[in-house]
């Protein structure tokens, strides 16, 4: 019942958030749940520049790295920064709390082929077919095709 108080006033208060500095706080507090932290973070994301929003998303998935969509966008912005370290980890991590994420294997394999492994690239990219395979009503699937064209580009 606690638990649940506090996430009920941690919603609450995402109805506030009226500046940046109170969204950067609501974004990493650990009593913020997953679901608000997520569309906060993309609503940064989409807002504020790459400069303000990827340090709030990186240690706002830092607070619980089994959050998906947190993960799977810290993920996008470290591939985007060319941070290979961090997306080794993260797209790691997006595979492993989700593996049935057609977009965290997406990313998996756009970080292998950064890499240089192509071999594992296409792997993953087989593995986030297969994902989308099982779920055909899923409306929104990671494009593929991009990534495809990328990895059969490396193979040259």
């Amino acid at each position: 019942a606690i638990l649940v108080s506090i996430q009920i006033s941690a919603a609450g208060a995402s109805q506030s958030l009226t500046t940046q500095a109170a969204s950067v706080s609501f974004l990493t507090s650990p009593l913020t749940p997953c679901p608000l932290r997520s569309e906060f973070a993309l609503s940064a994301y989409q807002k504020w520049s790459p400069e303000v929003s990827a340090p709030v998303i990186f240690e706002s998935t830092a607070l619980d790295p089994r959050c998906p969509p947190l993960v799977n966008l810290q993920s996008e912005l470290a591939l985007r920064q060319k941070d290979l370290d961090l997306a080794r980890t993260s797209t790691q991590e997006g595979v492993t709390y989700d593996p049935l994420s057609d977009s965290a294997w997406a990313l998996r394999s756009a970080y292998l082929l950064a890499s240089g492994d192509v071999a594992g690239a296409q792997a993953a990219l087989d593995e986030a077919a297969r994902v989308q395979a099982l779920y055909p009503e899923t409306s929104a699937k990671a494009d593929l095709s991009g990534l495809q064209a990328q990895i059969d580009a490396a193979r040259g």
